[in-house]
């Protein structure tokens, strides 16, 4: 009797218990658990992470350019970024009033301060698209412009 449920046990292990580990181990080894658990798109990546500017309020103070900085990552898998200057808050092409291909060796971004009013808000888009094609997620941040 002992020795029918010893092989019951083995049974059972090997059916449910040790294919359950092995599943958990992968997905600790892999990193797959995130789009297990939120459904996350594997072709999707993070954003380039925005630096400046990412304030309220801006005031140009009679500068000629206004400067754009990100965390610059990956970039020997680099081929550019996609840079664009909306104005308001929508990322909608009529609203689109500047663009551009940037390349890995064009850092900061600097555009003409005459292409920005005083009170308007103004949204920046940056994604990093890579040598084999693919794209970051868009990053993005709104700011206006004052007069100080």
């Amino acid at each position: 009797m002992l020795n029918g449920m010893i092989s019951r046990i083995r049974i059972i292990f090997l059916k449910e218990i040790l294919p359950a580990i092995l599943v958990l181990v992968f997905i600790s080894a892999t990193g797959y658990a995130g789009s297990i658990m939120i459904g996350r798109n594997s072709d999707s990546f993070p954003g380039p992470y925005l630096l400046s500017p990412v304030t309220d309020d801006i005031a140009l103070n009679g500068q000629e350019v206004m400067e754009f900085k990100w965390e610059r990552t990956d970039l020997p898998l680099t081929d550019h970024f996609n840079f664009k200057i909306y104005k308001g808050y929508c990322t909608f092409a009529d609203n689109l009033i500047y663009k551009e291909d940037v390349s890995i060796d064009k850092y900061p971004i600097t555009v003409p301060a005459s292409l920005l009013e005083e009170n308007q808000v103004y949204t920046w888009v940056l994604i990093q698209v890579y040598i084999d094609g693919r794209k970051t997620d868009k990053s993005f941040s709104s700011f206006k412009i004052i007069k100080k």
